[in-house]
């Protein structure tokens, strides 16, 4: 009876292990992609498409209930906004093709096009803002973003979660911002503000990667640990 006992001990231990690892791997593969602009990203990049929307100085449009993750799977409850924060917003397709950015961004038909705000409004401090809603609080992310013309007048100051990063466009690839270990709101919002640096705010795309809490490793290790003592002391 021990001996059985010990080893419905470790099954339940490996089974429990296995299952911690399998959603583990889970979590650190949600990735949402946002492809702005009107040429729609590539069959199977399974980006979120936003596309030839005019919107209004101070309006917000939303995905609210409609996102996929770049595996083509639904992402319930998250939602997604865009607020212009200028006097107009134009969709604007192969804006000399851009510069590829890092990751999931490098495909033409995401980097090649974007959404532009320029100075219309005759201000200096125009500016997008995008909301993600609906996010797990416990967990942290990660942020891709931007748009690389090769010009200065593109330049943009990104800033969520006190972390800002002013994009350089002289620079090849310059023009994306990265983030990592980002938190909510504490209530599953994620605000991004994107201001001109120079003249325009244009973003092609942008990507969000959800990653587990560094209790969930630490729990997997723990299982598996525990495991190996058990295993020696037998």
């Amino acid at each position: 009876m021990k001996t059985n006992s010990f080893k419905d001990m470790k099954k339940t231990i490996h089974t429990l292990g296995l299952l911690t690892l399998f959603a583990t791997s889970s979590q650190a593969s949600t990735i949402i992609g946002i492809d702005f602009g009107s040429t729609a990203p590539i069959a199977g990049s399974n980006f979120n498409q936003y596309s030839d929307v005019i919107i209004a100085a101070g309006a917000t449009e939303s995905f609210a209930g409609t996102l996929i993750d770049t595996t083509g799977a639904s992402v319930a409850g998250v939602g997604f906004t865009v607020q212009n924060n200028a006097a107009s917003l134009q969709t604007v397709e192969n804006v000399n093709l851009g510069v590829e950015g890092a990751g999931l961004l490098s495909d033409v038909s995401i980097y090649g096009d974007a959404i532009v705000i320029g100075r219309d409004n005759g201000t200096s401090d125009d500016s997008l803002t995008f909301t993600f809603t609906g996010l797990n609080d416990a967990l942290t992310y990660d942020l891709l973003g931007g748009f690389d013309q090769d010009a200065a007048t593109h330049n943009t100051t990104w800033a969520v979660d006190g972390q800002s990063v002013t994009t350089d466009n002289t620079i090849v690839g310059g023009g994306f911002a990265s983030f990592t270990g980002l938190s909510t709101d504490g209530l599953g919002n994620l605000v991004i503000t994107v201001t001109e640096a120079n003249r325009f705010v244009s973003v092609s795309g942008l990507t969000l990667t959800a990653i587990p809490e560094p209790g969930t490793y630490a729990l997997l290790a723990g299982i598996f640990g525990l495991s190996f003592v058990m295993l020696r002391r037998r």
